[in-house]
């Protein structure tokens, strides 16, 4: 197959490729996956009963019934809706998916007017990420590929997110639509998945934990959360809690209000419990050397922003 470089990209950042590289898997997906993307390439009138590499287009002759928000675009093809920014809306997968599992027994499947709610308050959120941050607002259409959207009948108000290193790039949102989701709140969700995104790629050849197997059992208590965590979580968990912080840092200097410096000051008292030394000094040998050093070196700063 020749494809031209947007399908590549598009191929690469799908996340069934980290899946087969991370997990393995069958390669006869990986080449209906490239065998899609080929046809929307190059293949204008081609029809396939499949989707693209991000699952954000149905390459069929008529939609899938179970896929709610499909648009046909001037190019005859079916398309999801995408964030303004370019991030894509993957309606591809069933309702249940295992990366992320976004810790949801029973998610439901969006109709179309809670998707359109979801895409219009992301949207808003992104500009608010643009307006106080714009290297992360740069960086955020690198770090998520495309974002499954869920709902949960049984807290259909609370709003939660989820990602995973076997599925680089992919965010569940459940209620992401919801009128109790304010747009600050979006906004943190979406930089904490994306700085789960790119420590798990650093950790692609820096790994924080160098040896697992003797941590399996081990937890260590969120101060923000107070969360039992495994040890790797509880490091991504202090990284992207940093990186939260200087959001809710920036978003406060913006426009003070109750809300923002409740939140604020809810991150600010976990990095002042924070003791990284007690909390991982019995793991060193099992972690990066630098690893604690550098959670004392965000602690410091955190406290400081």
């Amino acid at each position: 197959l020749s494809l031209f470089l947007r399908s590549v990209e598009r191929s690469l950042g799908a996340q069934i490729i980290s899946q087969y590289v991370r997990l393995g898997g069958d390669a006869a997906d990986l080449q209906r996956i490239l065998k899609a993307e080929f046809a929307l390439d190059q293949e204008a009138r081609r029809r396939v009963d499949h989707w693209s590499a991000l699952g954000d287009v149905w390459l069929g002759g008529a939609p899938p019934p179970e896929a709610a928000g499909l648009e046909r675009g001037p190019d005859g093809r079916y398309h999801a809706p995408a964030l303004a920014c370019g991030i894509s809306i993957d309606l591809s997968l069933p309702a249940v998916i295992a990366y992320p599992s976004a810790n949801v027994a029973v998610p439901g499947l969006p109709d179309a007017k809670q998707i359109a709610d979801s895409v219009a308050r992301l949207d808003s959120a992104i500009l608010c990420v643009a307006e106080v941050d714009p290297v992360m607002h740069h960086a955020l259409p690198s770090l998520i590929s495309n974002i499954v959207l869920r709902t949960n009948s049984a807290t259909p108000e609370r709003l939660q997110s989820g990602s995973s290193a076997a599925a680089l790039g992919r965010v569940v949102l459940v209620n992401a639509g919801a009128r109790a989701n304010s747009t600050d709140m979006l906004a943190e969700v979406l930089i904490h998945e994306a700085s789960h995104t790119a420590i798990s790629t650093v950790e692609l050849t820096c790994p924080l934990v160098t040896d697992a197997v003797p941590l399996a059992d081990c937890r260590i208590l969120s101060p923000w959360t107070g969360a039992c965590l495994p040890v790797h979580a509880f490091l991504h968990a202090c990284l992207v809690w940093y990186a939260v912080s200087g959001f809710w840092a920036r978003v406060g200097r913006l426009d003070k209000c109750v809300e923002r410096d409740a939140r604020r000051e809810m991150i600010r008292q976990g990095f002042l419990k924070l003791q990284p030394q007690a909390a991982l000094g019995p793991y060193r040998p099992h972690l990066h050397a630098d690893g604690i050093l550098l959670l004392q070196t965000i602690r410091e700063k955190a406290l400081v922003a």
